[in-house]
């Protein structure tokens, strides 16, 4: 064999493995969409027997076949991994929630801390204004003494 053809070859398979890989993967809870652009349909597969149970349900690919390349999953298996999907984030919500009273809290604080910031920069201001003032006055003190020494 060509050692290009062989390269070829090489890639195409395991394209179909990463493909085959994915689809595997990605089947948890209620699938929306096949990756192969197919839509998904409720089936029911009917049996030729009676039975109590007529029949079992199915998320399939409306292009189901069985290469692997598209879904088929039990219905009850993906309603149960939904369930707990939303059960994760309910309990993810109800956490945020509990953390709410502290955060209002922490706001509260946040507050007064910015309160008194915001008087202590008012403080400041004012010492700056002050200490300037001041040595006007020292300069004018000194100005003052140069010509009463230098009078004298």
């Amino acid at each position: 064999m060509d050692p290009s053809a062989e390269i070829t070859d090489f890639k195409r398979k395991q394209e179909f493995i990463d493909h085959l890989y994915n689809v595997a993967d990605s089947s948890y809870g209620m699938p929306t969409s096949c990756p192969c652009g197919g839509r998904i349909i409720d089936e029911v597969r009917v049996k030729e027997e009676y039975d109590t149970r007529p029949g079992k349900r199915f998320f399939s690919c409306i292009n189901y076949e069985a290469d692997g390349l598209h879904y088929r999953q039990p219905w009850v298996i993906g309603v149960q991994e939904e369930m707990v999907r939303m059960r994760e984030r309910v309990d993810e919500a109800v956490e945020i929630i509990k953390c709410v009273p502290i955060l209002t809290k922490q706001i509260d604080s946040l507050e007064v801390c910015e309160h008194f910031l915001s008087l202590w920069v008012i403080i400041k201001f004012e010492i700056i204004k002050f200490v300037n003032t001041f040595y006007v006055f020292i300069s004018e003190l000194q100005v003052f003494f140069i010509s009463y020494v230098g009078t004298g």
